[in-house]
């Protein structure tokens, strides 16, 4: 046996401190600091590569405030996909304000308004959230303050108006690194201690994962459980270089089908046009979309997105490790990245939809 305990290496699994971040845990405590006091908190954006700890942070920081200021409030919101109602929704049902399904962004917007405790919102993966008009809501409510998640701080603050975009200037930017290799082998030995049956790892074993994961978090995680998983299936009481191996991969995979689980249905579609296609090049991609809009759309409660929306959300199935991208601009030709999972929607080679 290797495995004595899998909470260590899930998704929601939050350790009480975390390792080789202090001064990133400083700044963004300093941000929320207020709410403690009974105060609306400074605003903060926390970008960096998938996987690195955006989220892992923000909760921990918040965490930290829930048990130390009974007058504050946070929230979490997953944006991926979401528009400005699902987001004013989904804070309103977190700090208990009772809402219509048939309420629109503008209700919401003034339901929030007479909110009296100060609510710190975590907007969770909000690559996109620029684009559906959130942030200028949320910034015009007095109670509220906000922590967003994000890849590239340049290009998600290019996206709102300048007024709104001061609110993050200065510490209201937290950028966080990939963690150095033996930095991340640290955090694999916390985990493999809680985790894994003493004597079955090695120092050794979890620095060639850090290095092999090119210091992403959880890709570490994963890829550490996953070689666990693989040496107990062989038998094995102790996980070797060839169960690393299989396990990067396995869990690559895995992750890729969490985040493909994630997604809305806007990014599945483009995913599963590519992956029809086996290869295609921009422009058709977007000509594909646009001429059979319609059908896809006409039975849900969405609308299509504009080809602007699409180019960011293509971005998040690149940075995500889905989709692959050659060339520049009108040049670029997309494929995915594991041709064994297949589409989430099916579709057929030209992007229309096919039978069940």
């Amino acid at each position: 046996m290797v495995i004595a305990n899998p909470a260590p290496f899930r998704e929601t699994y939050l350790p009480q401190d975390l390792l080789h971040r202090r001064a990133e845990l400083e700044q963004l405590a300093r941000r929320v600091e207020p709410a403690a006091r009974g105060r609306t908190a400074d605003d903060v954006l926390v970008t960096g590569e998938p996987g690195v700890g955006k989220t892992a942070l923000s909760r921990h920081v918040l965490r930290r405030l829930d048990a130390t200021a009974a007058d504050a409030a946070a929230v979490r919101v997953p944006c991926l996909g979401r528009t400005e109602a699902d987001v004013l929704r989904r804070i309103c049902a977190g700090i208990d304000l009772e809402v219509d399904d048939r309420w629109t962004a503008t209700d919401l917007r003034d339901l929030l308004r007479e909110a009296p405790t100060p609510t710190i919102v975590l907007l969770d993966e909000a690559d996109d959230v620029p684009e559906t008009g959130a942030i200028a809501s949320l910034v015009e409510i007095p109670a509220l303050s906000i922590v967003a998640t994000a890849r590239d701080a340049a290009d998600w603050l290019g996206r709102i108006d300048g007024a709104r975009r001061r609110r993050f200037e200065g510490d209201g930017r937290l950028h966080l690194d990939p963690y150095d290799p033996s930095e991340l082998a640290d955090i694999l030995q916390r985990r493999a201690t809680r985790g894994l049956v003493r004597g079955s790892w090695t120092r050794g074993v979890l620095e060639r994962i850090a290095d092999d994961v090119d210091g992403i978090a959880r890709a570490g995680i994963r890829t550490l459980y996953a070689a666990a998983t693989v040496a107990e299936e062989n038998g094995r009481d102790a996980i070797r270089e060839v169960d690393v191996e299989a396990g990067l991969e396995r869990a690559r995979r895995r992750i890729r089908r969490a985040t493909l689980s994630s997604l809305s249905f806007h990014h599945l579609l483009l995913y599963s046009i590519v992956a029809a296609a086996g290869e295609i090049g921009a422009g058709e991609l977007h000509d594909r979309y646009e001429s059979l809009q319609e059908e896809w759309y006409r039975d849900r409660a969405l609308e299509p997105v504009g080809r602007r929306s699409r180019r960011y959300q293509l971005a998040t199935l690149r940075a995500s490790d889905l989709v692959a991208c050659e060339g520049a601009n009108r040049h670029r030709r997309y494929r995915v990245r594991d041709e064994t999972i297949a589409p989430p929607i099916a579709v057929d080679r030209g992007g229309a939809p096919t039978p069940p």
